[in-house]
């Protein structure tokens, strides 16, 4: 009784009252001071000593343990840090095998790019490099080291799979996939680690064999130039060949669109959708009228920059588990106008890095490598047929707004991944000085319901905040940055 108290006594002053008052209330029969010892630390290590004093019960080197502890070599724990694990561990339905934390990092910070990591203030340690991590997940595990820090790992799980010694087992953990709830991420500054976060190299994903059918649906009204530019682009540059292109005309009034949708050739073809403009309705209507396996929305104001695009995103697309794939799109000046977004900036969502740098690497390599996000924009989105026909589509409901934020929603609701691929880059020519809120009145209260309707139905999900984000990280914002609390002076 008396160490989880001491471990409770820890824990309060670190944050986790509603976690201390569960377990001391309901939980205290259970045996939460587990077994632990390190694989990483002789005896004789001034580290070692101060854990054999922790609240956390710590065996000796060859005991039988319920987890081991890994510290890489010059790292450090916070005293919270087993106190932590433990609470959460037993806080788990399921047994978790890994659990990692967020960690300050060493290193020369002239050796990594500045915009891939932040400074901030860490409570009791000053400034500091930090490496802010996300939940684990399959696609960013693949670029972004999780398991080069400080590590609690199930005992029995990794001598079942036959591994003894430090260096195996993390060099196991960087390649394994893990299943939902096998891995804890303790979202706390808990560890210390003497080498950056590393990035790891890309098993790329091998181009399958048999060649999906694509089904590029792109609505339009008129501005046949912006279109032209668009499909000629397409059709130039695209290397992936087996796609059929669908431009759904949608109350044009010109006559040059006519005559111009009159010039159009196989494998382009035009589906006249009779509905008044609503971009979910037409784009379910479209999907009716597909024959691919998978399908990709995309807006007629985009231009393609480099002939891989469609590869790499049904490279992802096709994977197991994949829901959704989305590209890093950039404004004609080069900067970007979507990296993936971010469910919960503002209160609703937001795209990530608006106006950054085309070439900017991004928070852990996000705009370098693909990485699992909550969200991805529908200006260019691939989601395989069966997925969107499992979770119904686009709502009909959010005719303008969010309506490709919320079916990513549906879609990891369903029990699939989105991921972000930076690889596949297209030019957007949606204009940076139009602004978040719509210009006239009627507009603007369109944009302000659909925002209410998409919060009622998430407010869950945006309370609880993004899992491909931090709850370090602001969400006032779209750059990554740390919350005013952890600003430097």
């Amino acid at each position: 009784m008396s160490k989880v108290r001491t471990a409770a006594s820890l824990l309060k002053r670190f944050g986790l009252r509603r976690t201390i008052f569960y377990y001391e209330h309901r939980l205290i029969e259970k045996e939460l001071p587990f077994s632990c010892f390190s694989l990483s630390l002789p005896e004789s290590d001034g580290m070692w000593k101060r854990a054999k004093n922790h609240p956390i019960s710590f065996g000796k080197i060859g005991e039988q343990a319920d987890y081991w502890l890994l510290i890489p070599e010059g790292g450090e724990i916070a005293p919270e840090f087993l106190a932590a694990c433990s609470i959460r561990i037993a806080e788990c339905e399921n047994r978790p095998k890994v659990v990692y934390t967020d960690t300050i990092v060493g290193g020369n910070p002239s050796d990594y790019p500045k915009d891939a990591m932040w400074h901030m203030n860490v409570p009791g340690v000053g400034p500091a490099r930090v490496a802010l991590f996300p939940e684990y997940s399959i696609e960013t595990s693949e670029c972004v080291d999780y398991f080069g820090g400080a590590l609690v790992v199930d005992a029995l799980w990794a001598k079942n799979c036959n591994l003894q010694d430090e260096e195996s087992l993390r060099e196991f953990l960087r390649h394994h996939v893990f299943a939902t709830g096998e891995v804890l991420h303790i979202p706390r500054i808990l560890a210390k680690q003497q080498d950056d976060v590393q990035t790891l190299e890309i098993q790329h994903v091998e181009t399958k064999d048999n060649k999906p059918l694509v089904s590029i649906i792109i609505p339009n009204k008129d501005h046949i130039d912006v279109l032209q530019t668009c499909l000629e682009s397409l059709l130039s540059k695209t290397t992936y060949r087996n796609y059929e292109i669908l431009v759904i005309e949608n109350n044009s009034e010109e006559d040059a669109t006519f005559a111009y949708y009159e010039s159009l050739q196989d494998p382009v073809r035009v589906e006249r959708c009779p509905l008044p403009w609503n971009y979910s309705a037409i784009n379910n209507w479209a999907v009716t009228k597909t024959k691919g396996e998978l399908l990709l929305f995309l807006n007629n104001d985009t231009e393609i920059t480099d002939g891989a695009w469609l590869q790499r995103m049904v490279d992802y697309a096709t994977r197991d588990g994949v829901g959704a794939v989305g590209a890093k799109l950039l404004f004609p000046d080069g900067t970007i106008q979507h990296g993936g977004v971010t469910v919960g900036i503002r209160g609703v969502a937001g795209h990530a890095y608006i106006t950054w740098p085309g070439e900017s690497i991004g928070y852990l390599h996000r705009l370098e490598f693909p990485q699992n996000v909550g969200a991805v924009t529908a200006a260019c989105m691939m989601v395989p047929r069966k997925v969107f026909d499992e979770v119904g589509g686009f709502d009909e409901e959010l005719k303008v707004a969010f309506n490709d934020t919320d079916l990513c929603m549906q879609i990891r609701r369903a029990g699939y991944r989105v991921v972000m691929q930076p690889q596949a880059v297209l030019t957007h020519f949606e204009s940076k000085s139009r602004g978040r809120d719509e210009q006239s009145p009627e507009k603007l209260a369109r944009f302000n319901q659909e925002s209410m309707r998409f919060q009622r139905r998430w407010f869950r999900e945006i309370t609880i905040g993004d899992p491909s984000y931090n709850p370090h990280l602001s969400y006032e914002n779209d750059n990554f940055e740390v919350g005013k609390q952890w600003m430097l002076p």
